[in-house]
């Protein structure tokens, strides 16, 4: 017995005596429940997410001095253009097929196709005013949707087309499309990914409160995409055919969204400088501080990879400048912190000098489209460019 024991004892096997009344199991159990009565938040990855959204700033700040601008305009715009995925999308050959699909009070309409990507068609609604062609071409506007029932049949007021299109109508009042090209702007409406017609077909079997954009966000993320940047190439590659069109004044595009349509606007014009207008209504711009409580309610569709390292998302706007912007921001309990929160926007305009092409107005909620404040300003801006040309 002895030799049994000294073995064990060299073998590294601890020897608990058969006299002993607790198992050591036990006893070490009592000692740990002992240690966990005090919680050390330091343990917590979710504290400490927490922690980083509230104490880190974006490395590239707004400068003070107005020659150092430009290059910060492009470093910011460069970051994003990374987050957002861009690099890894490659144009197809756009092969645009147009369908007309009749007159409407003012205008007409053709369903365009194009193709964004190999593997990436995207459909959209051309509206032409009446008397515009390629011997009198006009200003266009670029529209694009929020997460609205419709998509671009909403946008263009084509209810026939869309039944859910009046209802996403009747809440937002969003045919911002229609009411461009009735003040005599080619405009042009596009579905983006996951909505109107290019929603997947099969039935959903994942997760529960997702759908299948959720999944489409989820699945870009190893191929080194974004939901929201494979929708921001698309609005470039419409860009791209509204140059192909003859009834379009050339450098006269400008750009509107609501909602989520608003920050794949602002994005775009920071981005793609062939946005020589932007009107914007309903997107938000909460600091990182804000938005780290809720975190973890974000969905992958609404997830870019390292943005918070280098950036916020008002600087992604403030990017913008001198692109002529209105922008229309909610609030529910006041408008102090909506002005807190887009304060580096107007510092921006401000400090390179163009303050007159910036007007921010606030309003309060419900979330509707805006366009008694976005489509005069967009319009009289346009107009005057296109008078330069």
């Amino acid at each position: 017995m002895k030799r049994l024991l000294v073995f064990l004892s060299v073998s590294g096997v601890l020897f608990w005596p058969r006299s002993a009344s607790v198992p050591l199991g036990q006893q070490l159990e009592h000692k740990d429940s002992s240690l966990r009565s005090s919680k050390n938040p330091k343990f917590s990855s979710i504290e400490y997410y927490r922690n980083l959204y509230r104490e880190t700033k974006a490395t590239l700040q707004l400068p003070d001095n107005k020659a150092q601008i430009p290059e910060w305009r492009e470093k910011v715009a460069a970051r994003l253009y990374a987050a957002l995925g861009l690099p890894n999308c490659q144009p197809a050959d756009l092969d645009p097929r147009a369908t007309p699909l009749g007159d409407r009070q003012g205008y007409r309409v053709e369903r365009i196709v194009y193709s964004s990507e190999p593997y990436a068609d995207v459909p959209g609604l051309l509206l032409i005013p009446d008397g515009v062609s390629a011997k009198n071409p006009a200003p266009a506007v670029l529209c694009l949707h929020g997460n609205v029932p419709g998509a671009k049949d909403e946008l263009a007021g084509e209810t026939s087309l869309n039944p859910s299109a009046a209802e996403g109508l009747a809440m937002y009042r969003d045919d911002y499309a229609r009411e461009f090209a009735k003040r005599g702007f080619v405009t042009f409406a596009i579905d983006l990914r996951d909505s109107g017609e290019r929603r997947h077909w099969e039935k959903y079997t994942g997760p529960p409160g997702w759908d299948w954009r959720e999944i489409s966000g989820l699945m870009a993320i190893p191929l080194g995409r974004t939901y929201l940047g494979l929708c921001v190439f698309d609005a470039m590659r419409a860009l791209d055919y509204l140059e192909s069109r003859p009834e379009v004044k050339k450098n006269t595009i400008g750009c509107v969204g609501f909602s989520a349509g608003a920050t794949l606007t602002a994005w775009l014009a920071t981005l793609d400088r062939r946005v020589k207008v932007a009107g914007i209504s309903g997107t938000s711009t909460a600091s990182r501080e804000r938005l780290g409580p809720t975190a973890h309610k974000r969905q992958p569709s609404g997830m870019l990879p390292g943005i918070y390292v280098d950036l916020d998302w008002d600087l992604c706007i403030a990017a913008m400048v001198p692109t002529p912007l209105v922008m229309v921001s909610e609030y529910l309990h006041g408008p102090d912190q909506a002005k807190s929160s887009n304060e580096r926007i107007r510092q921006a305009y401000e400090r390179f000098g163009v303050a007159d092409k910036l007007k921010i107005e606030y309003v309060p909620r419900p979330h509707v489209w805006h366009g008694e404040i976005v489509i005069p300003w967009v319009e009289e801006r346009l107009r005057s460019l296109a008078k330069n040309r």
